[in-house]
């Protein structure tokens, strides 16, 4: 068995179904680490560092709709079978977020959507996406968010709606467009020039759908929206829903495949032995005297403090049971933190955020690190399984929960906070446990 002990850091363990055509399920585990300070942070948020050439001019028009969005020119005749030059917005059921520079928790709470990114794409006027804020102000913009159509199609445009209040319509707008996956998951990657710039309206209700049609269709998967400006004085953007337009068939398409973790190889020198990436602190797998089981094999590059998004570089040095990493920030330039991963003799192996360091750090509250699975199975494993707790007043039932990971297994709407969690492949299984729990 291969056990994880986690010392300065709150491990939360979560379980999901992800809508993949193969409908395989996968299990992993995500960490979670909150700090004695309870001091706001107010960092300012990355840039976009694209290129910046000639405005690329942008028609904008406006239709308010009780409960749909209103093509460009009006509705087509029934009799008619010419396509809308326009395009016809993606259904946004094959939509993900690929990225964002800044959310707010979900609000009043976990199921719920409002404020997170999924709120701008889950067909929800009463919910959106809203970067995070604090006495009325978010961190300086630029703000965006990064959307998978869910195939490279031909596109044409975009479609913005808003809730009508004072936080959050934003004014001045680009739109990025690109088929490249490399450039749609980095925050600092050149898109090339905007399809589109311009300015929206004033929302004059919650349902108005506002269209920019771009200078001329182009093949993307990608797009980024980039709020330049808001409409408020704190800078808050917001967007209830975002529709990509499109010509000609936009059927899904299999996802590209995202880049990978270069592996490191550590070990006790007793049998296990574990990979871990070089550009970040994560865990690629694990081998125990020839017997595997799955870590995170995509490669991350993202801290989460304080509820906004950071893109991390990161140096790695390692001995041979041992890997430390220093990761910095450029848009935190006075926060450093040290992680480490280490294989200890009783096979068990160790992630720990051994240090915050910089003039900001005692500003840092909470950090996470988004899709940390140290330890994963998925449902093509017949035998995955997970098991976990839930500490409870209720002394009438039990908090433990054994549940089966297969295709058909109920995806959990949010990450579910445990003190101590197992999962079991046909091979190994793992268990893990945590000197802290969540507030």
């Amino acid at each position: 068995m291969v056990a994880f002990r986690a010392e300065p850091c709150t491990w939360r363990v979560i379980s999901s179904c992800a809508r993949r055509p193969d409908r395989r399920c996968r299990l992993g585990i995500a960490v979670l680490a909150r700090l004695v300070s309870i001091v706001a942070l107010r960092p300012r948020v990355l840039r976009f560092t694209g290129r910046r050439r000639p405005a690329v001019l942008a028609s904008v028009t406006a239709a308010a709709t009780a409960f749909g969005l209103v093509a460009v020119g009006g509705l087509a005749s029934p009799a008619s079978a010419t396509p809308d030059p326009d395009g016809t917005p993606i259904t946004p059921a094959q939509y993900t977020v690929v990225d964002f520079d800044s959310q707010s928790p979900a609000y009043p709470a976990p199921p719920a959507l409002d404020g997170t990114a999924l709120g701008a794409i889950d067909d929800d006027y009463s919910s959106q996406w809203t970067t995070a804020y604090s006495d009325g102000a978010s961190a300086p913009g630029p703000h965006w968010i990064t959307l998978d159509v869910g195939g490279s199609f031909r596109l044409t445009g975009l479609d913005y709606s808003v809730k009508d209040q004072y936080n959050g319509p934003i004014k001045d707008f680009e739109v990025y467009a690109t088929d490249d996956p490399q450039v749609a998951g980095s925050a600092t990657a050149d898109w090339g020039a905007p399809v589109a710039t311009g300015a929206f309206s004033a929302p004059t209700s919650s349902s108005q759908v506002q269209t920019v049609l771009f200078e001329s269709p182009l093949q993307a998967r990608f797009v980024r929206l980039v709020s330049e400006s808001t409409f408020n004085t704190g800078n808050i953007a917001a967007a209830s829903e975002i529709r990509v337009r499109a010509t000609g068939d936009t059927t899904p398409q299999q996802p590209p495949a995202p880049p990978q973790a270069t592996p490191v190889g550590l070990s006790n020198g007793n049998g296990l032995m574990v990979q871990v990436g070089e550009e970040f602190p994560q865990v690629v797998s694990y081998d125990l005297g020839g017997k595997t089981i799955a870590g995170q094999p995509e490669r991350l590059s993202r801290f989460t403090i304080n509820g906004d998004s950071h893109v991390a570089t990161t140096t790695m040095t390692s001995t041979d049971d041992r890997a430390t990493y220093v990761s910095t920030f450029a848009d935190l330039p006075h926060v450093r933190i040290t992680s480490t991963i280490t294989v200890t003799d009783d096979d068990t192996v160790q992630f720990a955020v051994t240090g915050i360091d910089g003039s900001d750090a005692d500003t840092v509250d909470m950090l996470s690190i988004p899709d940390h699975s140290l330890v994963a199975v998925d449902s093509a494993d017949p035998a995955a399984q997970l098991a976990r707790t839930k500490i409870s007043a209720d002394s009438t039932t039990t908090a433990d929960r054994f549940i089966p990971i297969t295709a058909s297994t109920a995806t959990d709407s949010g990450p579910v906070g445990t003190p101590y969690g197992f999962v079991t492949g046909s091979q190994l299984s793992a268990g893990i446990i945590t000197n802290a729990t969540e507030d």
